[in-house]
């Protein structure tokens, strides 16, 4: 969409053409290293000031970690 070819216009204005290969290869390494889909790890992302999808799966984590909370302290009464 129009949003997406905005961005890519500003990060092609980042990176020197010559290292646009560079750039996509380093982009891949972190995905698989650092935005896995099942697990992102945004907390400990240096690109997270730049990402627009960390601060959602920031907030979907703290939902999900407090949903985990409640239902566990929930296990524990019936099991006293």
């Amino acid at each position: 969409g129009k949003a997406s070819l905005h961005d890519l216009r500003s990060r092609m204005a980042i990176v020197p053409q010559e290292d646009w290969a560079l750039w996509s290869h380093l982009l891949i390494a972190h995905g698989r290293a650092v935005c896995q889909a099942r697990r992102p790890m945004c907390e400990a992302c240096a690109l997270l000031p730049h990402c627009p999808s960390g601060p959602k799966f920031i907030a979907l984590n703290v939902k999900t970690e407090a949903a985990k909370a409640i239902k566990s302290k929930a296990k524990g009464k019936k099991k006293a």
